[in-house]
């Protein structure tokens, strides 16, 4: 959803909220994201995290199923 720094807005809270269940901590997090200091990330870093979430989701589903 974020990705980038540049993504992070206002306009995203809502989506976050909904992720979080907390508009307060929606709103931490997006304060964060716009006062980190750390270095962008290439397209692999977030091609690779994306994939690792991805695969957290699917195993968090097939232990549910078990």
């Amino acid at each position: 959803m974020i990705e980038r720094k540049e993504n992070v807005n206002d306009d995203i809270k809502d989506e976050i909220t909904a992720i979080v269940l907390d508009e307060e901590k929606a709103t931490q997090i997006i304060e964060a994201a716009k006062t980190s200091m750390g270095q962008d990330m290439s397209e692999t870093d977030v091609l690779q995290i994306k994939k690792w979430a991805e695969r957290v989701v699917e195993l968090i589903d097939y232990r549910e199923e078990l």
